[in-house]
């Protein structure tokens, strides 16, 4: 199953275009016209869209935490421990996520790139 992923405003428009070149689909927040909604409303607009969320910002796993604690559904998250790695390595594992690993996988999930 091909997930579709939806980045947070701070993540790296090169792993936008190298996923797009491997066919994944990426919608960025800014592409969405969503770069300055608070941090809540960027996540609850990824779970409209029922995309998985693209994130550096550590402050949004509080916020995974609580969906999950409260059984509110949401499609999945994708942390990317910024100082471990590089486009080409988060490039890889979020083709990974999105073409091998199913819904029921990844949804009301944070995975953490890249993967150790």
């Amino acid at each position: 199953m091909i997930h579709r992923f939806y980045f947070d405003v701070h993540v790296h428009g090169d792993i936008a275009i190298g996923l797009r070149e491997r066919e994944v689909d990426v919608l960025t927040a800014q592409e969405d016209g969503t770069r300055r909604l608070v941090d809540r409303r960027l996540f609850d607009r990824a779970t409209e869209l029922d995309r998985v969320f693209v994130t550096y910002d550590n402050g949004f796993h509080a916020d995974a935490a609580r969906r999950q604690r409260a059984g509110i559904w949401f499609p999945g998250m994708v942390f990317i421990e910024r100082d471990e790695a590089e486009p080409g390595v988060c490039i890889e594992h979020l083709e990974l996520v999105a073409k091998v690993l199913s819904h029921a996988e990844v949804e009301n999930l944070v995975i953490r790139v890249p993967f150790k």
